[in-house]
């Protein structure tokens, strides 16, 4: 009984730890933040090295995001039947994945280019804006504490792998 009741108390104290740190939607808030900022600097930049540059960086972390995104809040979003999810955020999703390939795969003429960023950046910050609205109340909704901290480790997790560190809020 005494053991039982240190092994609940050493759990819930680790649940409490996790709760203290961040949780998933502090991740996908700054992820967020990061995407939109490097989106606004790609928007502004002109045609040369330092944008090529620049949008390798974006690419990298609205690459981790989505990364975060599909192995991380989709099988969450599954677990709870999808409630309170619009498929215009999922649909949005999967565009910016599409257009996010298409870029990188475009030559790096300045007027394909170009073309090709005034279509993703823009999508790219709205997609932001959306899941901020949408994706993030229906995780609150659905995901307790305990669930929001444990797929917090888990986004970290990719974060890391993917850009060397987890963003910081």
């Amino acid at each position: 009984p005494g053991t039982s009741f240190a092994i609940k108390r050493r759990k819930d104290e680790f649940v409490e730890s996790l709760r203290m740190d961040r949780d998933v939607l502090q991740i996908i808030a700054a992820d967020h933040a990061a995407v939109a900022g490097l989106a606004e600097r790609l928007a502004r930049a002109l045609p040369g090295r330092s944008r090529n540059i620049l949008f390798n960086e974006f690419a990298r972390v609205l690459g981790a995001h989505q990364t975060v995104i599909d192995a991380t809040v989709v099988p969450a979003l599954k677990a709870c039947r999808w409630s309170g999810v619009r498929s215009d955020v999922l649909r949005g999703h999967m565009a910016a994945k599409r257009l996010l390939a298409e870029a990188i795969a475009v030559e790096r003429e300045p007027a394909d280019f170009d073309a090709m960023l005034r279509r993703l950046v823009p999508h790219a910050k709205d997609q932001c804006m959306l899941e901020a609205h949408h994706l993030i109340p229906a995780l609150h909704r659905c995901l307790d504490d305990e669930q929001r901290a444990l797929l917090a480790s888990d986004a970290e997790q990719h974060l890391t792998r993917l850009l060397g560190e987890a963003p910081k809020v």
